[in-house]
């Protein structure tokens, strides 16, 4: 029963190894095939393509045709030319001020006429500060003076006085000596004792002393007069001071000028130093421009050079302007690094020139 089963198992385990040895010898015929076939798919499509570009269709050239501009011609003549460089700048004022308040205080009145664009005349009040402060400092500082002046005058009385006292001290130290003197003759003569002699030394001696010490009186006050003369003056100083900042509680214009802005109100606080208004002055205007390195050059190189040179201002005013004419008046202090040029300033003809 065992060996017969055997028997029957054995050709079920090797027909699959059979179908394995049969596979892998026909797998080597399949890949040239596969290589084949794509050789001859790229063949087919290359032939393709050849024959379309040599069957292309020619287009017909359009004929070029030339180029034709249309001139205007001229008669050369001689003569001497000189080139016009355009230059772009602007319109700047020659002289513009920042109207600082020199005082601090609440602002308390403002001119009407303070407003961007609006002209104001040499001398108007512009601005208001609160003058209470100022007023009590000036008051305060014209009483220390007051005071300073009396002591002065007390001082001088009392050099006076003990001037006066020096002159009578050596007046009496003058007959006591004349008396010493008369009193040594009698003793001499024996007419008078040694007591008495003594007497008119000792009354001398005081005398002398007296004089002594008024002196040195006279020099300590004339001292104190010197010091009392260095408070007054500035004590005076102090004065001045409280005037002068009394008159900053009001800014003035210092010119006719236009209002470029205006930065203060009534009832706001301002501090010294503080900008209260721009001005920059009516009819006193310049033209501001750069010019390259190359055209300065050339322009300086020519007689008779930069300086002086007559220039047309054409204002860019909707595209277009009257020709206004100005003179070349200076040249900037630096050079235009960022511009790469030579700043050039030119006054307008007919503005003033302060």
């Amino acid at each position: 029963m065992l060996t017969s089963k055997t028997e029957e198992m054995l050709p079920t385990e090797t027909a699959p190894t059979e179908r394995r040895t049969q596979r892998r010898a026909v797998r080597p015929w399949h890949v040239v095939l596969q290589i084949l076939l794509m050789i001859a798919v790229l063949a087919a499509g290359f032939l393709a393509m050849s024959w379309l570009v040599a069957t292309k269709p020619e287009i017909a050239k359009r004929p070029p045709f030339p180029k034709v501009y249309t001139v205007d011609t001229v008669i050369a003549r001689a003569g001497d030319y000189q080139p016009v460089f355009t230059v772009y700048g602007e319109i700047v004022a020659r002289r513009s001020v920042d109207l600082r308040s020199l005082v601090a205080g609440q602002v308390v009145s403002v001119s009407p006429l303070l407003k961007p664009g609006a002209r104001v005349a040499k001398g108007e009040a512009l601005v208001g500060i609160d003058r209470f402060d100022y007023e009590g400092a000036l008051r305060e500082a014209k009483a220390n003076l007051d005071e300073a002046e009396a002591r002065l005058a007390e001082s001088r009385a009392g050099i006076a006085l003990e001037e006066s006292r020096l002159e009578r001290a050596r007046e009496q130290r003058d007959l006591a000596l004349k008396d010493i003197e008369r009193i040594r003759s009698l003793k001499a003569s024996g007419s008078a004792t040694d007591k008495q002699l003594e007497d008119r030394e000792l009354v001398l001696s005081q005398r002398a002393a007296t004089v002594d010490q008024t002196a040195i009186s006279i020099t300590a006050k004339k001292a104190q007069l010197r010091q009392q003369e260095a408070v007054l003056e500035r004590l005076r100083w102090k004065v001045d001071l409280a005037e002068r900042n009394l008159e900053h509680t009001v800014l003035i214009a210092p010119f006719d000028g236009i209002v470029r802005s205006a930065q203060v109100e009534a009832g706001k606080m301002v501090s010294a130093n503080d900008v209260a208004v721009s001005l920059y002055e009516e009819g006193n205007l310049e033209a501001c421009f750069t010019l390259s390195d190359d055209r300065y050059a050339r322009i300086s190189a020519q007689q008779p050079g930069l300086i002086g040179s007559v220039i047309e201002i054409v204002p860019s005013l909707g595209g277009g302007g009257t020709a206004i004419p100005a003179t070349v008046d200076r040249l900037g202090a630096d050079i235009e690094n960022t511009r790469g040029g030579v700043q050039v300033y030119a006054r307008l003809d007919g503005e003033r020139d302060t």
